[in-house]
């Protein structure tokens, strides 16, 4: 078992109401305060024990308007997906 902490995590803001796991590769959306959402991406650590490590964060381009990022997510290999509710 790991437990995966956003390096920004703000109190109340919850980790993971989508997820996908392929193999060493973990990816959880986050919702954001500003209500657009993150998608985190965490690899196992060194040697495969312990917590996952943060590799990236993935957010909507500045300026976009509603999008709910994370909404569902998918991982296969290298390759990640993430769609958005409200995406314009």
């Amino acid at each position: 078992m790991a437990k995966l902490v956003a390096s920004d995590a703000l109190a109340g803001v919850r980790l993971g109401r989508s997820v996908s796991v392929d193999e060493e590769i973990v990816v959880a959306e986050s919702e954001e305060t500003n209500g657009e959402g993150a998608v985190y991406l965490f690899e196992r650590s060194a040697g495969g024990r312990g917590d996952g490590v943060e590799a990236a964060r993935l957010l909507l381009p500045p300026g976009t308007v509603g999008g709910d990022l994370g909404r569902s997510v998918s991982v296969s290999g290298k390759a990640v997906v993430a769609g958005g509710a409200d995406h314009r």
